[in-house]
């Protein structure tokens, strides 16, 4: 929509990118390679001027110690973020935001935050809805109403702390693989909820993953 001028003004005839940043790094030696690279992309960006460039888990890549799939990119994007044509949405979690964002004023000043509360169980079934098409046909399989309805239940049952629809989707998807993968079952039914949850919201509980699937904008 935005690309075709159906969006907002601000964004409206804006291309929206993602980084894969996981990727970038897996696929460079070095932390020189990483760094001339994502110049050269930054660069792109300004210079294209109609692009708005999304970076997931930045708190991964701002004030971190480098290790596999994880390292500091402050240094190359803070000059970057100064300029106007320079447009970025950034995903982090609020431990991120606290832990590493925050730490680093200088790159935290140059954004503005905002934060996206999550939607109704009932908003979230209607998406849901929407969302089986994909999996139906990717898995081979159907996805029964009752069987949404279910997956909303124990994901707020087990994280009440987290918003929807993110962490039903989720749930959506996992549940997709282990009915095609594990059962051989061609319809997904809240018997198989109750499968999946002995092993994984049971396991998800006990291991505490708080805030797994919350996500904040910057």
């Amino acid at each position: 929509r935005s690309l075709l001028g159906r969006s907002l003004p601000g964004v409206s005839y804006k291309r929206v990118v993602e980084l894969d940043m996981p990727a970038l790094l897996a696929q460079l030696g070095s932390m020189e390679e990483v760094e001339a690279t994502l110049d050269k992309i930054f660069q792109e960006v300004v210079l294209a001027g109609n692009i708005i460039l999304v970076i997931d888990g930045l708190h991964n890549y701002i004030g971190q110690v480098s290790r596999p799939g994880i390292t500091d990119i402050s240094g190359v994007i803070a000059p970057y973020l100064r300029f106007p044509q320079f447009q970025i949405v950034a995903i982090t979690t609020y431990e991120g935001l606290h832990r590493y964002i925050e730490k680093n004023p200088s790159i935290l000043s140059l954004f503005g935050k905002v934060e996206v509360s999550g939607i109704s169980q009932r908003d979230t079934l209607v998406l849901l809805g929407y969302l089986t098409f994909a999996l139906e046909k990717r898995y081979k399989i159907f996805i029964s109403y009752p069987a949404m309805r279910e997956i909303i239940s124990l994901t707020d049952r087990y994280f009440p702390s987290l918003h929807f629809p993110e962490k039903a989707i989720d749930i959506l998807d996992e549940v997709a693989v282990y009915v095609a993968g594990s059962t051989r079952e061609k319809v997904v039914l809240p018997k198989h909820i109750a499968q999946f949850n002995y092993f994984f919201f049971e396991g998800l509980a006990n291991y505490k993953f708080n805030a797994f699937f919350l996500k904040i904008f910057l």
